[in-house]
Formats: C-alpha cells, structure tokens, sequence
C-alpha cells in the first residue's frame, strides 16, 4: 500500500497535462498598488498550453494611503497582452509578455483629460500551488505617449497635470519607462 501511495504522488507530481488541462482562467491582483491608493487586477484567458491572453484594468482614486497626501486626479486604465510561457507547466514558468494601455487622467471639477497609449514588453516568472494560488513577479520597458483633450497643457495651472508639465518643460508621461510589479491570485 505504501509503495501504491509514493508511486502515485510520483505521477501527480510529474502530471503537467491534467495542470494544461484544469488551469484555464486565472484572476490575479497586483497588492502593491494599494499602497499607493490604486486598484490594479488582471485576467489570463489560456488559450494554449504555452500561452494566454491577458485582460488588465487600473483605478488610481488620488489618495494616497502611505503619505497621507490627496490630490484632486484620477487615473482609470485598460490593458490588453499576450503572453508566452517558456515551457508548457505554467505553474513554474518564465514569460515573456508585450502588451498594450489605454490610461485617461482627468482632474475632478475641471474641463479636460489627458489620454495616454502606452506599448511594451514584460519579462516574467509564476509560481502556481497545488491548490492554484498563483505568484508572480514581472518587469519590463513600455513606451507612453499622452494626448491632452479640452484643455492646453502649457496655458493651464491645474494641479498635477499642467503644474508638472510646465515646471519640468516637458510632458512627464511622455517616453519610455518602467514598468514592474507583482500579482498574486488564482486559477480556476
């Protein structure tokens, strides 16, 4: 009976196609962005053994928690992105992930919104349970480019949008930059 249990926790463990099988749809959160007041979740859609789709959503409500600071912008947010897992067991996998954002940044009682398109590529590792509690840290450039809609970036004094602009000479949402993070959820 002993040998019987230990050989199949042997299959159990080596069993990469029931994992293909039964993992399809993840739902994830990043826990970082509520330390600074932001909602930020994320759905993987599998849609092969070694890839997924990923639908993303951002709200940053203009409190900060850990400084104790509010200002009077909002920030919501889509992204769309394709992943490619290195090898075909997702639950210990590196990735590599482009993707594509949509953010509008608006400050509340004025007239006006910056809207910013933002592409770039991610590099990633997950880490998935037994019980499909997945873990992941992920890091990489993006390229964003906003467009100001109702108003003049350098004739109005709005509070974070405009003030900044003017007093860097330059747009600070404008180039490239870096994006990192970490999720945690879980697959169903």
């Amino acid at each position: 009976m002993t040998l019987l249990l230990r050989y199949s926790n042997l299959i159990y463990g080596q069993d990469t196609i029931g994992t293909r099988l039964t993992l399809r749809i993840g739902l994830k959160l990043n826990p970082i962005s509520c330390l600074v007041g932001a909602i930020s979740g994320s759905t993987e859609i599998l849609i092969s053994r070694k890839s997924s789709i990923q639908l993303g959503m951002q709200y940053w409500s203009g409190f900060i928690p850990i400084v104790m600071l509010h200002s009077f912008t909002r920030i919501n947010g889509i992204s769309v992105s394709f992943r490619h897992y290195n090898n075909s067991n997702i639950r210990r996998s590196g990735y590599i992930e482009p993707f594509v954002r949509y953010n509008n940044l608006w400050e509340v009682n004025q007239i006006g919104t910056v809207n910013i398109y933002s592409v770039g590529i991610l590099l990633g590792k997950q880490w998935v349970s037994k019980n499909n509690h997945s873990f992941e840290l992920f890091a990489g450039p993006y390229y964003s480019k906003p467009f100001a809609s109702g108003f003049d970036p350098q004739q109005d004094d709005r509070i974070v949008i405009s003030k900044t602009i003017n007093e860097l000479g330059q747009n600070p949402y404008n180039g490239i930059w870096l994006r990192a993070g970490v999720t945690i959820g879980t697959y169903f």
